[in-house]
């Protein structure tokens, strides 16, 4: 399948004048499932005290005209006081002016601490500074984050990046939250006022990596996975470089960066997230960090990120059977025992079994089972305690015949 990214994802209707031909021929293309969307579909309303971090990115009120809801083009997240973490391709090639170039600082504004965007209070704060990861790669998406330095200190709640040892709160099937002031449905062009959020299951990458889903379009080592597979709610056009964010209640930590889906709220399209939970991604992150704010020795690792830096566990285990029955079993009753004995590579597994394809359910090794005269299929896979699931089932068959009675 053929991705093609969208230099500029988002513009209001109200600028249009203003950005001419450049966007006006993006106002205009019509939101295709081969599209590369930035992309809340779904959910519910909800105020900045429950995101304190959630920041909206806007083009400068000075220089372009109508108020910051119809100025908002991308998301973000303040990790220090000072920096703002969004997707790259938010500053990458938006240049209002000069179609195709870097963001410059003195065209966009940081909102935070403002539920609507045209309410009244809050901070609206210039930008010092726009850099992006240096291996951003803007036809696949890979290392799709990108940071704003703000040219004042931000009193506002920070959010430190998810670390290793936050792993359970965020493996496959918990519940994250995202959140934005982005599309309602796939292909609306205006947006919500208020913010938005909605909470979403993570997704394994061995799902999302399906052929069915995303195939090589999904970067393991540097994307997350979290949707509904049959679609329905997701972050949209609008919502690139907010925040993915666990656990659903409790203290919070920044697991994604929004960046791109087929569509909105597609069956098999769920939201794609650059996975700044995880080395590289959160070490690249860290080391800007200090750059960015020239001072390496005053911010340590720990003022960015949460606890743990090991390697996250994205790679799914191998499942063997050890022992089974011989490929043809005799009985003089009318059913044969049949033993299998399967394992792992990895410890910390559960195993799901099916006898002549009745639907899988959980099992322990060994396991007996008993069947009829005819040919018989067993197949056993492994799930890791991350959730790492083995795609490639192992499988035995094996026939049962009766004895002739004498």
């Amino acid at each position: 399948m053929v991705m093609h990214v969208l230099s500029v994802r988002w513009f209001r209707v109200a600028l249009l004048s203003l950005f001419a031909v450049a966007a006006l021929a993006l106002a205009a293309a019509p939101a295709s499932a081969e599209e590369r969307d930035l992309r809340i579909v779904g959910g519910n309303v909800t105020t900045i005290a429950q995101h304190p971090w959630q920041a909206a990115l806007v083009f400068d009120g000075t220089q372009f005209p109508g108020n910051d809801f119809q100025r908002q083009f991308c998301g973000g997240s303040l990790i220090t006081s000072r920096i703002v973490l969004t997707a790259a391709h938010c500053v990458f090639d938006t240049d209002p002016e000069v179609a195709g170039q870097k963001l410059d600082p003195d065209d966009v504004d940081v909102i935070l601490n403002r539920t609507t965007l045209t309410g009244a209070g809050g901070e609206v704060l210039n930008v010092q500074r726009v850099d992006f990861h240096p291996a951003y790669d803007p036809d696949t998406s890979e290392n799709d984050v990108g940071f704003l330095r703000l040219s004042t200190p931000s009193a506002q709640t920070q959010i430190l990046l998810a670390g290793s040892n936050d792993r359970d709160l965020w493996k496959p099937g918990a519940e994250t939250v995202i959140s934005g002031w982005g599309a309602t449905f796939d292909g609306d062009r205006v947006g919500s006022d208020a913010l938005k959020e909605a909470i979403v299951p993570m997704i394994g990458s061995s799902i999302c990596g399906d052929p069915a889903v995303y195939g090589g379009a999904y970067v393991t080592a540097v994307m997350v996975c979290a949707g509904f597979l049959q679609g329905g709610t997701d972050s949209c056009q609008g919502d690139s470089g907010g925040p993915l964010t666990t656990p659903a209640g409790g203290p919070r930590r920044l697991v994604g960066v929004t960046s791109f889906g087929f569509g909105c709220a597609q069956p098999f399209a769920p939201g794609i997230y650059s996975r700044v939970g995880c080395p590289p991604l959160r070490d690249q992150v860290a080391a800007q960090v200090r750059q960015i704010e020239d001072a390496a020795p005053a911010i340590p690792h720990e003022a960015v990120t949460g606890s743990g830096n090991a390697p996250c566990d994205d790679t799914s285990p191998d499942t063997a059977i050890t022992k089974g029955p011989k490929k043809k079993l005799k009985t003089k009753k009318k059913k044969a025992k049949a033993k299998f004995q399967f394992s792992s590579n990895e410890a910390e597994v559960t195993f799901e079994c099916s006898v002549d394809a009745e639907g899988f359910e959980p099992c322990t090794s060994p396991l007996k089972v008993k069947t009829k005269k005819g040919k018989h299929f067993f197949d056993v896979f492994a799930t890791d305690q991350y959730g790492n699931r083995d795609t490639s089932v192992a499988s035995r068959t094996w026939k049962v015949k009766r004895k002739k009675k004498r």
